[in-house]
């Protein structure tokens, strides 16, 4: 059984579903994409993983939990 600490941990968590688009060329090779949210509507775009990484996290922290 969970301990009580446990337990609360975890309920200061939540789970986030995030689709992200990705355009990639022949070479299988990052040319760029979109962070988009449940209703299909862009929230970011990037071009290259870094951007990806930065567009993420100001999607995720702009968000209300």
């Amino acid at each position: 059984m969970p301990t009580t600490s446990h337990v609360s941990h975890l309920a200061e968590k939540r789970n986030v579903t995030v689709v992200v688009r990705l355009l990639i060329d022949r070479r299988e090779q990052l040319v760029h994409g979109e962070v988009v949210d449940m209703d299909g509507k862009a929230q970011g775009r990037f071009d290259g993983w870094r951007e990806l990484i930065r567009t993420m996290r100001e999607y995720l922290m702009s968000r209300e939990y």
